[in-house]
């Protein structure tokens, strides 16, 4: 196999690891939440962990948002100085980015394969989404 072929089959493994150590479980502010949760995919596939803001309720995590103007100027100050830039065009399955759910404000996912992204719900786990391009708001490349 190809060296992208394996890269590919360990990023499914990781992702359905992470998937499955949160199935049916209500998230965590700070440590399993939108953001978090991705953030954790980082660490795991790249080695590098990443200097996220913490919050401890999503009362707090909005008030940060609020505060920042957005999920992604928050995004930005911790990807960037680690290295990671935007991608420009289709995301890439293990790239992270912010949507819009309207619903649920901006949220942090892990794109996958087909357009599909892995969200860490509200309730749950996680939930596999098919956003719109005009709802993704950023991706980072990873």
């Amino acid at each position: 196999m190809s060296a992208a072929i394996d890269e590919m089959a360990r990023r499914r493994r990781v992702l359905r690891a992470m998937c499955a150590e949160i199935a049916g479980t209500e998230p965590v502010y700070g440590v399993d939440d939108c953001s978090a949760w991705p953030a954790q995919w980082v660490a795991n596939i790249t080695g590098r962990t990443l200097d996220m803001p913490v919050w401890h309720s999503r009362a707090e995590a909005e008030a940060m948002m609020d505060e920042a103007g957005g999920l992604v100027p928050i995004w930005d100050r911790v990807l960037g100085p680690a290295g990671f830039g935007a991608r420009a065009g289709m995301p890439r399955f293990g790239d992270v980015g912010v949507i819009d759910t309207f619903d649920f404000r901006d949220v942090g996912v892990i794109f996958c394969e087909l357009g599909s992204a892995a969200w860490r719900a509200h309730r749950g786990g996680v939930r596999f989404l098919a956003p719109r391009h005009h709802t993704i708001l950023k991706v980072w490349a990873i």
